[in-house]
């Protein structure tokens, strides 16, 4: 076993006293703090001087007090810091299982922001009101980038993109459906096929990636040409645009997901084999901690949308 040459003067409480000491300016006064005999402070003190082998305060005559020595001054710097680092790690200790208090910082895409989050975090501040919420909207790639950067604690988002520093905890299989105004033709039905979307103009999501790896590619083979009315980078304005009747959209669709909010529109499940174009991932820096009342939010949140599965 490796011997440490202050394991002995860590067990004792000299310290304390010195540093009360070396406080207050006098045996008598540290005492009076401590509520101690001021012989009992000048006698742990002593030995502490013994055990370093240097005075670490020159004894003045009188009421004069004590003065540091250049020892006791490196003495008093580096128990100073002690202290402030110990309170921190009181705090950090603490905090291990403090979920009702603190900041959760989370990046999501902006239709889960509307859909998810809102009537979770009233819901959950309502639980916990000490808690602040910093939410982040935005593409998934970007809110990568922030978390990687220290500003977000967790991405919720769809196509995670995989970057190194970053894992998933849970992601998702999202399904496929066709979303109509509740009083088009199509929300009638049980189940459509891609032929029956053809026939009415379409809002696109503009992502290169899934429009021609899985739209494009799905209606191509499907020998269809549908007609395009918007090419948005935004689910909200998609929408918009379908809840007026101008045209329909194929989707994710999270069941149950504030539907209450959009009721003058319709899933509508799309018929044949259809593949799942989108995970929903909950991803999470890998160098840093998360704080534990960001991960019982996230936990809400899966709970909430019903669709995390652990990551392997």
């Amino acid at each position: 076993m490796v011997e440490y040459p202050t394991r002995n003067l860590l067990s004792a409480p000299a310290f304390r006293y010195f540093h009360e000491v070396a406080q207050a300016g006098s045996f008598r006064k540290a005492g009076e703090s401590l509520r101690i005999a001021p012989s009992a402070v000048h006698r742990q003190v002593t030995l502490l001087e013994a055990q370093l082998g240097t005075p670490l305060f020159e004894r003045q005559r009188g009421r004069k007090g004590v003065k540091l020595t250049a020892a006791g001054e490196v003495l008093k710097l580096r128990i100073g810091q002690a202290v402030i680092e110990l309170g921190k790690a009181v705090e950090e200790i603490q905090a291990l299982s403090d979920v009702q208090r603190g900041r959760v910082a989370i990046g999501v895409n902006d239709t889960l922001a509307s859909d998810l989050l809102s009537d979770l975090i009233i819901s959950h501040h309502q639980e916990m009101p000490r808690l602040d919420f910093d939410v982040e909207v935005g593409p998934s790639p970007e809110l990568a980038e922030s978390m990687l950067n220290g500003n977000l604690d967790a991405t919720l988002c769809f196509g995670a993109p995989m970057r190194l520093g970053m894992r998933t905890i849970w992601q998702g299989n999202m399904e496929t459906a066709v979303l109509v105004h509740r009083d088009h033709p199509l929300a009638r039905k049980r189940a459509v096929t891609l032929g029956e979307c053809v026939q009415y103009p379409l809002a696109m999501q503009r992502d290169s990636e899934w429009t021609r790896g899985f739209l494009e590619g799905m209606f191509r083979q499907a020998g269809l040409r549908p007609r395009t009315l918007l090419t948005t980078n935004s689910f909200i304005l998609m929408r918009e645009v379908v809840a007026s009747g101008s045209a329909i959209s194929i989707q994710t669709h999270v069941p149950g997901l504030a539907e209450h909010r959009h009721l003058n529109l319709a899933h509508v499940k799309l018929k044949g084999h259809v593949p799942h174009y989108s995970v929903l991932s909950c991803c999470v820096p890998m160098d840093r901690r998360i704080p534990p009342a960001s991960f019982a939010f996230i936990e809400r949140v899966n709970g909430g949308a019903k669709v995390g599965q652990a990551a392997a």
